[in-house]
């Protein structure tokens, strides 16, 4: 019975110590979200941003070969999203990345289109890609992504 009553004293302080950490007045708000956001790879999975957050939307392509994404659907005035451009980052040492030690570097191979945007205002839209071959008029592929643009504000 007394190791009931020495462990419930115990626990009092405890409480009250937990009690006091909930009432506790929290710091300053947090600083705003970051200014960037993501690189989304995937698809299948919604783009989060936050207003005035950049993201990009990366996909793989053999561009030495001619083949190139394009944004077939570029966002309008007043569009959730605003188009900032693209770039291209060649994987020069992924494609290596099987070589044997001392054997001459292969050339050319995939590279990753990296499209920028920036988020403008809440609300929903969705990019589609066309990856086109050389001298193409025909997507050999499409991909869309569905982005939901959120208010940048914290809640403290």
């Amino acid at each position: 019975m007394q190791l009931l009553r020495r462990s419930s004293a115990r626990m009092i302080p405890l409480y009250a110590a937990f009690a006091l950490a909930a009432v506790a007045p929290m710091g300053p708000c947090p600083s705003p979200r970051p200014r960037f956001a993501i690189i989304a790879v995937d698809p299948a999975t919604t783009v989060t941003a936050a207003t005035i957050q950049e993201f990009g939307i990366a996909l793989r392509a053999t561009e030495d070969g001619g083949y190139q994404w394009r944004l077939q659907n570029v966002p309008v005035t007043a569009a959730p999203v605003r188009y900032d451009g693209e770039t291209s980052l060649w994987d020069v040492a992924f494609t290596n990345l099987g070589r044997a030690p001392g054997s001459p570097p292969m050339v050319g191979g995939q590279a990753t289109e990296v499209f920028m945007f920036t988020a403008m205002a809440p609300g929903t839209t969705k990019l589609t890609f066309q990856l086109f071959g050389p001298g193409k008029t025909v997507a050999t592929q499409t991909v869309t992504y569905a982005v939901q643009v959120v208010p940048n504000v914290m809640v403290c």
